[in-house]
């Protein structure tokens, strides 16, 4: 529904370009309304209060789904939250509350032992995971348990939002950013999914060329994985603009794209596009269920520890996301070992020959057949 829509300011007025379609304007009044500003249901141009009402809240209001304006932390929910804002019926809620209840206990349990357990029909755990954004219960069963096994593990007490407060020591916040970066990595590591990820090191290897899209601050990240893959041959791009970057390629490239809150709007749009043109891509995103991860043929998840902005810095998601990298770089230097460890070894020496240090642990060897190592 966003399509055509151009925001031009000059001289303190605003302009608003809309397509031909009703539905875009209706979207677009529905804005200003929620903003508090009446609007006429009428066609052609928007009204000053309407604009009013745009300008008001149009910096909290991301995305227009179903015929609501909603802001990006509801993109982001984890499934517990998504139960606790849908609206059930008294059957479904019974089900609903025993899976909350019972958690983990539902693991073996079938369909018809849950229903029975839960006093209602087995078709009504179905309407349950339609309800939810799932295809069936199969579908929502495995995310609850994913997701409920993530929440339970029990951490140190470092918040990963203000892992240091006013006052502390260097020795103390040296200490918990080193207990929280442990667990974080810990944290990834828990939720690897062998076949996700041996499925993603396999679309890497076949990929004619690999190409990132990622917001800005995740570029320098990013670019250390690049610089990684350069060693053993590989050609990886990190994109700045991604829509453009989707349209260009091919089906032979592959994808990373890699978002925290999994639902950012040019990421989420490069998707659809990559979709359309059989363009295979990896989702690195947090543990929710978002669009990216929906979209992706392979879905990698990082800690999710952090709040979206309300935070000191990053540290858990940032370390989290070198650790993947890290993964996909090991992982996919393995497919081809040998291979690779003469390419990295033999360029390293040339490159590096006159690196030198006077530390006995940094000093290196003479070079080794590496077929006998």
């Amino acid at each position: 529904c966003l399509v055509a829509l151009a925001i031009v300011s000059f001289e303190r007025k605003i302009v608003f370009k809309l397509n031909e379609t009703g539905e875009f304007r209706n979207a677009v009044r529905n804005l200003a309304a929620s903003a508090g500003f009446a609007c006429k249901q009428r066609s052609g141009q928007l009204s000053r209060p309407e604009i009013a009402g745009i300008t008001a809240i149009c910096g909290r209001a991301s995305f227009y789904r179903d015929g609501v304006w909603k802001r990006e932390e509801e993109r982001t929910m984890l499934l517990l939250d998504k139960i606790q804002a849908t609206s059930f019926s008294p059957g479904e809620q019974s089900a609903v509350d025993f899976m909350l209840e019972q958690k983990e206990g539902i693991r073996d349990m079938t369909v018809k032992e849950i229903a029975a357990a839960a006093y209602c029909a087995p078709s009504t755990l179905i309407r349950v995971a339609h309800k939810l954004g799932f295809e069936g219960w199969s579908a929502l069963k495995e995310s609850f348990l994913e997701e409920t096994e993530y929440l339970s593990h029990q951490h140190s007490g470092v918040d990963a939002n203000f892992p240091f407060f006013k006052g502390d020591t260097d020795i103390t916040i040296s200490e918990n950013l080193a207990v929280l970066e442990c667990e974080s990595i810990m944290d990834t590591f828990s939720m690897l999914d062998a076949a996700q990820l041996h499925k993603a090191t396999m679309m890497l290897r076949h990929a004619k060329i690999i190409y990132i899209l990622t917001a800005y601050p995740n570029h320098e990240l990013t670019g250390m994985f690049r610089e990684q893959m350069l060693r053993i041959g590989r050609t990886v791009v990190v994109v700045h603009q991604p829509l453009y970057a989707a349209w260009l390629m091919t089906p032979e490239d592959c994808a990373i794209i890699l978002s925290y809150s999994g639902e950012t709007g040019l990421l989420v749009e490069a998707a659809r596009i990559l979709n359309e043109r059989k363009v295979p891509f990896i989702s690195i995103s947090n543990v929710g269920e978002t669009t990216l991860a929906r979209r992706s043929q392979a879905t990698l998840k990082l800690c999710t520890r952090e709040k979206l902005y309300s935070k000191i810095g990053s540290f858990s998601s940032e370390i989290s996301v070198f650790y993947l990298l890290h993964v996909l770089y090991a992982c996919l230097f393995e497919s081809e070992y040998d291979r690779n460890v003469e390419r990295k070894l033999g360029i390293s020496r040339r490159v590096e020959a006159r690196r030198h240090s006077t530390t006995s642990l940094l000093q290196e060897e003479e070079p080794e057949d590496t077929e006998n190592r």
